[in-house]
């Protein structure tokens, strides 16, 4: 996802080596790529005090040590200031960041109405500058290995 490419280590190798299309479930990690605060969640957590603690409890994954909500959250709000820099919405660069990666084939994004479905389908249609992309790897915001063409 566009907070979060640890898939680039391993998954998306294997899935390349193996022939394999990814159908993504989470391009905005819970929420956090929507509107970044600290009543957000990443990976099905609440980004509180707790977060790590909740996400080792939930066996989704086992946090790093390096983690904790604030972690989450200042990468997250980074992000949405770059956004912000480029008239572009952080949502929108959450839709459209997965795709580059040719193991990608799909996305299911979370919408529980009309005007949902249309503001996505626009978010991913209108693309954003390759001038976007570049700027968020050239100030760490994405892992250097993230494709962006």
């Amino acid at each position: 996802s566009l907070l979060d490419q640890t898939s680039l280590e391993n998954l998306i190798p294997y899935c390349k080596e193996n022939t394999i299309s990814l159908l993504l479930g989470g391009v905005f990690n819970s929420g956090i790529l929507i509107d970044p605060s600290p009543n957000t969640f990443f990976d099905y957590a609440k980004l509180d005090e707790n977060w790590y603690e909740n996400t080792k409890a939930s066996l989704i994954r086992m946090p790093k040590d390096f983690e904790s909500a604030d972690y989450w959250l200042n990468k997250a709000y980074k992000l949405k200031e770059a956004c912000n820099s480029h008239n572009i919405s952080l949502k929108k660069a959450a839709i459209q960041f997965p795709y580059f990666n040719n193991v990608v084939s799909s996305a299911i994004l979370g919408m529980n109405s009309k005007e949902q479905v249309e503001e996505n389908f626009q978010d991913y249609n209108e693309k954003i500058t390759f001038n976007f992309w570049e700027y968020l790897k050239k100030n760490e915001l994405i892992d250097a290995r993230s494709p962006i063409k």
